[in-house]
């Protein structure tokens, strides 16, 4: 057993998401990639562009933890994203701002990591009616 490929039981994870775009591809313009991982996201980021061949620009990357302090998943964060209808490449995790509105994905980022939802829940209405009691 190779001693330097054991797990370390003692490592930390700060899973994060991240946010990037391809720059001088006209197909993608304002299209934002939106991934998560348990690395360093840079070098995430690095990975995949190496295997499109073309340069990538990072927008920005952040824990993938709420303001509480509980964790979670880019798929958390890309429904988010659908519910302010930003149209999204289907099966993938490539989003449409907008030319020039790419740095909205940050803007919604720290929205949901905040956890603000009013944006999203405007006209939304219920059929929940209290009871006579409740109302009093």
């Amino acid at each position: 057993m190779d001693i330097n490929k054991m797990i370390n039981p003692s490592r930390e994870i700060d899973p994060s998401v991240y946010a990037y775009i391809i720059p001088q591809y006209p197909p993608k313009e304002g299209w934002v990639k939106i991934g998560y991982t348990n690395r360093e996201p840079q070098v995430r980021i690095d990975e995949q562009s190496r295997t499109i061949g073309v340069a990538t620009k990072t927008l920005w990357y952040h824990f993938a933890r709420f303001n509480t302090g509980e964790y979670f998943t880019d798929h958390d964060f890309h429904a988010y994203i659908e519910k302010h209808k930003i149209e999204r490449e289907p099966k993938t995790e490539w989003f449409n701002f907008g030319p020039g509105k790419e740095d909205e994905s940050e803007e919604l980022f720290m929205k949901f990591t905040f956890k603000k939802y009013d944006d999203v829940q405007k006209g939304m209405t219920s059929s929940y009616e209290l009871r006579a009691e409740q109302e009093k």
